[in-house]
């Protein structure tokens, strides 16, 4: 090494790099270095050496393909220094040393204070960096705390089509209408195929999107509304769903349906329908037309319920969508179709 020269002298334990010529490290007792620093393969070692009746300690490494030399006015800080330069060198990493004393410090409490969490610093960095973009100005703190308030809770992550099969299996053994387990049926499987991911995935303007889709009337869209509500409410009930929130579909409201969605059949047109009608649905469609009866009602209906001869229908509590009991008149035009 290069002939010593007092320009380099310092007081601080810190690291000091220059062009001019340096004092030459001399070795320790015996011919062999004042100390060595050794991580795995690698090892670093330490020279004593002293200008001007000061010492120093030294090491010398390669960085960027240039030779360097650092000294120190303390052995401990020259060991640590070449500690850090051989785990540099171990890792295949010795770019790093480039990094200032303090900045050291700061990666080896970032190491330790993901240790327990055994999660790599690059990882969690990525995770901060992409938290804080979405967090923006808010506290990620305080958003991970109400995270934890409304989800933690969740004990189950289902997707859409396993829900939906859930939900008609449990209808159908509930003892649900035939027909009413056939219109969730048909809804909730397109449902479940326009969405085949997590149900706490969909946002109200998804399910908005959806809707709007179909061009439909107003009050067929609210039907179909209605369908999704009851998957969404069995989902919160098996605890798919945070109990606190409102639902997507709940954030909806229903569209209005004006009179011009709702058709008025003249009487010669009520007749042209009925002639052209299959033997079947007659009795179907007379009883909708002529008795104001609400479709649902009419599929629970049996012949049992027609008193002809008093001239009345019995709709009885569980036939009836209000659960309540009523009579309705047999007038003479639907007499005369069943």
């Amino acid at each position: 090494m290069e002939a010593p020269g007092d320009k380099m002298a310092t007081t601080h334990a810190a690291p000091t790099t220059t062009a001019t010529r340096k004092p030459a490290p001399k070795l320790g007792k015996n011919g062999k270095p004042a100390a060595t620093a050794r991580f795995g393969s690698a090892s670093v070692p330490v020279y004593r050496c002293g200008s001007g009746g000061r010492i120093h300690f030294a090491i010398s490494h390669y960085r960027d393909g240039k030779r360097l030399r650092q000294f120190f006015t303390t052995l401990e800080a020259a060991k640590k220094e070449a500690l850090f330069v051989a785990q540099r060198i171990q890792a295949g990493m010795q770019h790093v040393t480039d990094l200032k004393p303090h900045e050291r410090d700061n990666y080896v409490k970032a190491v330790e204070l993901l240790g327990s969490l055994n999660i790599p610093l690059v990882a969690a960095v990525e995770d901060y960096v992409q938290a804080r973009k979405l967090a923006e100005s808010e506290s990620l703190t305080a958003m991970a705390t109400a995270y934890r308030k409304f989800f933690k809770p969740l004990t189950r992550r289902v997707t859409v089509p396993g829900l939906v099969d859930e939900l008609l299996a449990a209808r159908q053994q509930d003892g649900a209408s035939t027909t009413y387990v056939s219109q969730l049926r048909t809804i909730l499987s397109r449902f479940a195929e326009a969405f085949p991911g997590e149900i706490l995935g969909i946002t109200s303007s998804d399910l908005d999107a959806w809707l709007r889709g179909f061009k439909l009337s107003a009050g067929s869209r609210n039907a179909m509304l209605a369908c999704v509500k009851v998957l969404f409410s069995y989902a919160r009930s098996q605890n798919c769903l945070p109990a606190e929130q409102m639902t997507a579909p709940e954030q909806l409201k229903k569209v209005k349906v004006t009179h011009d969605d709702v058709a008025v059949f003249s009487p010669d047109e009520m007749q042209s329908i009925l002639h052209a009608a299959p033997m079947h649905l007659i009795p179907i469609l007379a009883i909708g037309a002529f008795a104001g009866i609400r479709m649902d009602e009419i599929n629970r209906l049996d012949w049992s319920a027609f008193d002809l001869e008093r001239g009345m229908i019995e709709l009885r509590a569980g036939q009836a969508k209000t659960a309540s009991r009523r009579i309705i008149p047999i007038t003479d035009n639907l007499r005369a179709w069943i």
